[in-house]
């Protein structure tokens, strides 16, 4: 498996305003034009691979298990080209200090688990079906 740090997700309050700001302040371009009104997340892209996920606080919390009041954090996502590749790192992962704030996973899109380092940082490692 060869590392590819390739999403870092920002939670945000407002996504309109998020993606308005990224779009005037960086050249990043939203991956879809059109933002619908239950969207909970927008995904940008910004070179060669890596992408910037604005993401709804309330989903960040829902997701990650953080309260809103506290997840300021970014999440760094480590993209694997397969479900194997994630399984190899879940334990590379598991024999460490890490803690989990998921376990291994499966949703409709992807293949996945997070876990927080020693120091509280998040990291997402992701296969996604598709991209």
């Amino acid at each position: 498996m060869e590392p590819s740090l390739r999403m870092i997700t920002l939670p945000v309050c407002n996504l309109k305003r998020a993606l308005s700001f990224y779009e005037k302040a960086l050249p990043f371009q939203p991956v879809k034009k059109t933002i619908q009104p239950d969207t909970t997340h927008v995904a940008l892209k910004v070179k060669d691979g890596l992408g910037l996920v604005l993401m709804l606080r309330s989903e960040v919390s829902r997701i990650y298990g953080i309260t809103e009041k506290a997840n300021n954090s970014t999440i760094l996502t480590m993209a694997c080209e397969s479900d194997e590749e994630v399984d190899a790192a879940f334990a590379n992962v598991a024999a460490t200090s890490a803690h989990f704030i998921h376990p291994l996973q499966r949703d409709e899109w992807s293949y996945s688990f997070v876990f927080s380092d020693p120091d509280g940082n998040l990291w997402e490692v992701i296969h996604i079906e598709h991209l």
